[in-house]
């Protein structure tokens, strides 16, 4: 075989391999939560997840011993942890929630129960980042355009009180905006304009000062706060980041394993049974010698 079809039959064997997994998996549930209680997403993420609420229908689950019985998976409790619901061993009809390692399944439940961990977790924590991380640049962007606004009104008060200390015409609108904005009681606006006509006059700059101490007031925790949703939104994005990977890495593994899993042999038809039936009991009759016999098997098994 050339390196041009191995590679096609390589991608072809893939193919089947995601198709398994797409089907093995249930597509697009959402119907489920995972609770965490940790101060940084991070954490929540490098921890085993609970993963509750999973909506997914009940069908046979088959135990180590190879006997299978109805049941619902309802939460995850890590890879090897389930809570399952199965109808009660001693009275029909009633469903109980059962808990247990999952190595009382059969192999392949356990390889159900950690594909869909795995899923479902870095699905959840890849929305989860990618909800949060937009809610959070949304906040972000107000908090810095709060802030540079209250930055621009202390420098236009600033200016304001420059002005007057350097016995020049002085502008008020812009005191009267700021205390408006802000809801500033018991600050007067004064007249539209205040002409200073001597250097040497006492200038009165409560008013400027009252105004610009309310504003750095009003701009207290505005500062850190932009700095500790910054450091949020960082923690979102490489929590986003890890478990992409681990998502396509997990996957990656998985088509690997199905690929070099040894392929089942195909169900012999009944046709060629009962062939097989009538030459075996030929034999046992003494029609035909032992040769003819298997090379008889092997027509019939090549043919079918």
């Amino acid at each position: 075989m050339n390196s041009s079809s191995h590679g096609q039959s390589l991608r072809t064997a893939i193919a089947w391999a995601l198709l398994s997994i797409s089907l093995a998996l249930p597509a697009q549930l959402h119907s489920y939560t995972i609770d965490f209680n940790y101060r940084s997403v991070e954490q929540a993420y490098k921890s085993q997840s609970h993963i509750k609420g999973i909506a997914i229908e009940r069908r046979p689950w088959e135990n180590s011993e190879g006997l299978a019985k109805d049941a619902k998976i309802l939460e995850i409790i890590g890879p090897n942890k389930v809570v399952i619901e199965m109808e009660s061993p001693v009275f029909r009809g009633i469903y109980n929630k059962y808990t247990f390692e999952t190595s009382k399944l059969a192999p392949k439940e356990q390889q159900y129960v950690r594909d869909l961990y795995h899923e479902l977790k870095n699905d959840y924590f890849i929305h989860y980042a990618e909800k949060e991380g937009a809610k959070l640049q949304s906040h972000l962007i107000g908090l810095q355009n709060q802030n540079k606004r209250i930055d621009d009104d202390i420098a236009a008060v600033q200016r304001q009180k420059e002005a007057l200390l350097s016995s020049t015409t002085v502008n008020v609108e812009v005191i009267v905006n700021v205390r408006n904005d802000y809801n500033f009681d018991g600050i007067s606006a004064g007249p539209s304009s205040i002409t200073s006509t001597s250097s040497n006059t006492s200038k009165d700059t409560k008013i400027y000062d009252d105004l610009i101490r309310r504003l750095l007031f009003k701009k207290r925790g505005i500062p850190e706060e932009i700095t500790n949703t910054k450091v949020s939104i960082g923690a979102l994005v490489r929590v986003h980041k890890e478990a992409t990977q681990n998502k396509l890495a997990y996957q990656k593994a998985r088509e690997v394993k199905l690929v070099k899993a040894p392929k089942k042999s195909a169900p012999i038809p009944s046709a060629t049974k009962i062939q097989l039936e009538q030459l075996k009991q030929f034999y046992h009759e003494g029609l035909i010698n032992e040769e003819t016999y298997k090379l008889k098997q092997l027509d019939i098994l090549k043919n079918h």
